[in-house]
Parts: C-alpha cells; sequence; structure tokens
C-alpha cells in the first residue's frame, strides 16, 4: 500500500500484514515504555534517543527521536535480526508487570 508505514508491518510476516498501530495507540505504548524506564540512556535536549515498548501481541517497538528541538519521534516494529534486543526489551517489559 502507498500509505503503508512501518508502524503498520508486522515483524512477523511483513509481506502479508495487515496491522495498524494508530498513532494513539502508539502514544500510549510509548508512554507505558517511558513509564517502564525503557528508553536509552543517551540523549538530546532531555528526550531520551530511543524508547522501546511491547504491545498487546509481544511485538517489540522502537520509537527514535527525530527532532531534539520539538521532541519528536517515528516509531516502528523491531526487525527479527535484532532479536538480542527483542529478548531483553521483552524480559524487562515482562518483568515490570
Amino acid at each position: 500500500r502507498q500509505d503503508k508505514t512501518l508502524c503498520d508491518l508486522d515483524p512477523r510476516d511483513p509481506i502479508k500484514s495487515t496491522r495498524r498501530l494508530p498513532k494513539t495507540a502508539a502514544l500510549r505504548l510509548f508512554k507505558d515504555g517511558v513509564r517502564r524506564g525503557l528508553y536509552s540512556d543517551t540523549s538530546e535536549n532531555g528526550f531520551p534517543r530511543r524508547i522501546w515498548a511491547v504491545d498487546g501481541e509481544g511485538i517489540v517497538f522502537e520509537a527514535k527521536l527525530d527532532n531534539p528541538d520539538q521532541g519528536t519521534y517515528h516509531g516502528y516494529p523491531l526487525a527479527s535480526k535484532q532479536r538480542n534486543l527483542i529478548d531483553r526489551i521483552s524480559c524487562l517489559w515482562e518483568n515490570d508487570d
């Protein structure tokens, strides 16, 4: 689809992906990631460079700082090749429940 973004991809099957992650849901996820302390130690203008979150289906997302002056981010599911990071974030997320 022309309007498809990385947030819409399901890393379990990116070709057949039909899931959608509305912006409001993404904001809730990443706010929860911050609350749980799942953000990078490095920051710019007081904003962490990366924030991680796990959705209800166990998919790990990463938000990357776009604009440190405005504190805007773009998010996407982590690719399966990042298995070590996915496992680490998933474990931390589950242990915070």
